[in-house]
């Protein structure tokens, strides 16, 4: 078919009036068309008329947008409530459903959501029992949407914004929304990544990496399971929180060995349970899936049981699997005596005391990697004592999370180290702002101001800092993805990475196995794999090593 002659197109046919004529010389429209039907002709494919509607679509540029999300309250596999988002987006002139994400939470949240009609005061948790998640959905499907439609859906930023703009009013904005932004925002990433024709983790992985035009170079997260509950929140005797198992960046990757040692570690070390002079009635399993510490009641028994059900399961401690503990020091912080009472009434113990306490487990064990919330949220010095005293231990990590709290603000505060220069600057500008509306009285004082509040070059802006080489966070329990994100960026501009937990008590929604490696986390937390639900994350992470090794975009932790 010969190409249309410059004197053939519509465009220049003076019947064809001005707003056509543009129109038509805009979009490139003949031309295209010309184009399209050579194609088909040259190809001749069994259905012309389908071949015409696809080589057309390759030729629109349009962004979707978000038209619409449906959510509904649904029952996950322990029949609790859960929140199930649908994003509906307008694409290429066609209305599609685009992602599908589950959220549910333990009894404590799912329950929880604020009054949208509330003022003042009455704008509190208000508890709707097993309603949370029924009138969460009713607060997508009316206001949400309203808020957000149209919108660009590739602007997941402004997403966020949006909903922090209209949570301003609230007093209290973590409960307000941590199911609805939560489910919105990762059905968002969801849906972007299939407009997209990507996996969910490349689309995260685009937002959290700089671009540099070359193929992507992917480290995966090591995995860490939450095997034993112990703790002041269970009435254990056990002092410390929780003890993680950390299988080795080679059995991680190895996809048909990882879930299979996992489960084989579990069992044995129910076994060994079982097998303590309490019996079957030392086997107590916690909510999340790890077991609580009824029979044992000492760190080193419990080092050396878990120790011993990973040798049973032919592998090396220390080698192919290391432990991580959470002491979660502010269980036993006294905040008005500044003391830890350990072992009361003789073992009470300042910073010093507490943290040589601390490193006396960690000296006496090899296998520990990961040590979680060592010291009390307020001891900024205790967290300095224990930081340098484990510096002649780089494969022994620090790990924050009780401090931090999953939140982008209290992370800027504890972590994220401020340089003077900038801290000068924030400085003259909150001063600016304050000094703003009275320019008199300003200037009068500006003197005794500048006096008052200037540093001396001996401040250290970051003295009061914690200084952890991981952070852990609960997308979950933040909200805001793009927040996350952040937080990534900066622990590795400081030489650190973070810790992405999933959901204990969620669906087979398996997101954030997505999530964290598209940030390319330092460690995936995730539930043991018991039941169906918990499995299908570990699933999900061996389809994703899968997809990256056919991409070669796979490469091992050093």
């Amino acid at each position: 078919v010969s190409q249309i002659s410059s004197n053939k197109k519509m465009a220049k046919n003076p019947l064809v009036n001005v707003e056509l004529r543009q129109y038509l010389e805009r979009h490139d429209l003949e031309s295209t068309i010309h184009t399209i039907i050579n194609t088909v002709v040259k190809e001749t494919p069994g259905d012309p008329y389908a071949a015409l509607a696809n080589l057309a679509l390759q030729y629109s540029n349009s962004e979707a947008q978000l038209s619409h999300f449906i959510a509904t309250e649904i029952l996950n596999g322990q029949g609790k409530p859960t929140l199930q988002v649908e994003v509906f987006c307008i694409h290429k002139e066609q209305l599609t459903s685009r992602g599908t994400f589950s959220y549910s939470f333990n009894d404590g949240h799912q329950m929880q959501f604020l009054d949208p009609q509330a003022e003042g005061e009455e704008a509190a948790i208000i508890a709707y029992p097993g309603e949370g998640m029924g009138r969460a959905a009713e607060f997508i499907n009316t206001r949400v949407n309203e808020m957000l439609k149209h919108m660009v859906l590739s602007e997941v930023a402004l997403f966020e914004s949006a909903f922090k703009k209209n949570m301003e009013d609230f007093e209290t904005r973590t409960p307000f929304g941590v199911n609805i932004t939560s489910s919105c925002i990762s059905a968002l990433f969801k849906a972007n990544a299939s407009v997209l024709q990507m996996e969910p983790y490349e689309f995260v992985y685009g937002l959290s990496s700089p671009s540099s035009g070359d193929d992507p170079i992917i480290t995966p997260p090591r995995i860490m399971i939450n095997f034993l509950t112990g703790g002041k929140s269970v009435n254990s005797k056990l002092k410390y929180k929780k003890f993680y198992i950390i299988p080795s960046v080679e059995l991680t990757v190895s996809k048909p060995h990882l879930i299979k040692s996992i489960i084989q570690i579990h069992a044995n070390f129910r076994k060994l349970l079982a097998s303590s002079k309490m019996g079957e009635a030392g086997v107590k399993l916690h909510s999340d899936g790890s077991f609580i510490a009824v029979a044992i009641e000492s760190v080193n028994d419990a080092i050396k049981n878990l120790t011993e059900a990973i040798n049973q399961a032919g592998l090396t401690p220390g080698k192919d699997v290391s432990l991580g503990l959470n002491i979660d020091g502010d269980s036993f912080y006294n905040a008005e005596s500044k003391k830890y009472e350990l072992e009361p009434p003789k073992g009470i113990f300042d910073s010093t005391g507490a943290s040589d306490y601390f490193l006396k487990t960690i000296n006496e064990n090899s296998i520990i990697e990961v040590v979680e919330d060592p010291m009390a949220t307020v001891d900024t010095e205790g967290w300095k004592m224990f930081t340098q005293k484990l510096a002649d231990k780089p494969n022994v990590k620090i790990m924050a999370s009780k401090a931090i709290s999953s939140q982008l603000a209290n992370f800027q505060h504890l972590v994220e180290l401020v340089s003077k220069d900038e801290d000068s600057d924030n400085e003259d500008q909150q001063r600016e702002e304050e000094d703003g509306e009275e320019k008199e009285e300003a200037d009068q004082d500006k003197d005794a101001k500048s006096t008052t509040s200037k540093k001396t070059t001996d401040d250290d802006p970051n003295k009061n800092k914690l200084n952890p080489q991981i952070v852990m966070v609960d997308p979950h329990v933040n909200g805001f993805h793009c927040d996350v994100i952040a937080m990534t960026k900066t622990m590795k501009r400081q030489g650190g990475n973070v810790c992405i937990k999933d959901s204990d008590y969620g669906t087979a929604e398996a997101f954030l196995v997505d999530f964290a490696v598209g940030v390319q986390a330092e460690f995936l937390l995730l539930a043991p794999p018991v039941g169906f639900e918990r499995i299908a994350k570990y699933n999900r992470y061996c389809q994703l090593l899968e997809d990256m090794r056919n991409k070669e975009c796979l490469i091992q932790a050093e």
